[in-house]
């Protein structure tokens, strides 16, 4: 690997959590660059624009986890039940083992630029998106599957999400029956 493409490596890496972290419209190429230990004008030797560091961060975030959502739906041989948990585990592992990646596709949530959630749904999520619809339709041609895909992938972002605050569940499950009780005795005059 030459001294250029192993700096444009970095730069790649670093991006993709400053993006992560701070957003795309906070990001700065300025911050960026300081953050790489370059000059600006070297991070522009390297990338054009904004822009394209972008769709690059992108493009390298889906070559690294394409084959986490092929394996499953690729898979013919077995029964789509069996596909569709390797398909929810091959997600959850996606999650677990690469927050930046989920905390990427919440901030463009957030943001909502259209070109940008454009450009990441056609990069990193469509054709594993239509697979997964795709393995639903098998098991159920009849049901609405873009409910069900996004369904599934919810109930396991939501998971992940919560896992900073999962160990104060039992004393929000304890507040909340509490309030429940305390307004179940209350209509009830006890």
């Amino acid at each position: 690997m030459t001294s250029t493409s192993a700096s444009k490596k970095r730069v790649l890496t670093i991006a993709y959590k400053a993006f992560a972290k701070h957003g795309y419209k906070a990001l700065t190429m300025r911050s960026l660059a300081s953050k790489c230990g370059m000059t600006v004008s070297s991070l522009y030797h390297h990338f054009p624009s904004k822009e394209a560091l972008y769709d690059d961060v992108l493009d390298g975030i889906y070559k690294d986890n394409s084959n986490y959502w092929q394996d499953p739906i690729e898979t013919k041989g077995d029964n789509w039940q069996e596909q569709l948990k390797n398909y929810i585990s091959n997600f959850c592992h996606i999650i677990q083992s690469e927050p930046d990646f989920t905390q990427l596709i919440k901030r463009e949530q957030l943001d909502a630029d259209p070109k940008r959630m454009k450009k990441l749904v056609e990069s990193v999520l469509s054709s594993e998106y239509l697979g997964f619809e795709e393995l639903i339709k098998k098991a159920n041609p009849h049901c609405d599957a873009r409910i069900y895909v996004m369904t599934i992938l919810g109930m396991a972002l939501h998971y992940y999400e919560t896992s900073k605050f999962r160990r104060y569940l039992p004393i929000v499950a304890e507040q909340i029956s509490n309030i429940l009780i305390g307004g179940i005795a209350y209509r009830n005059g006890n």
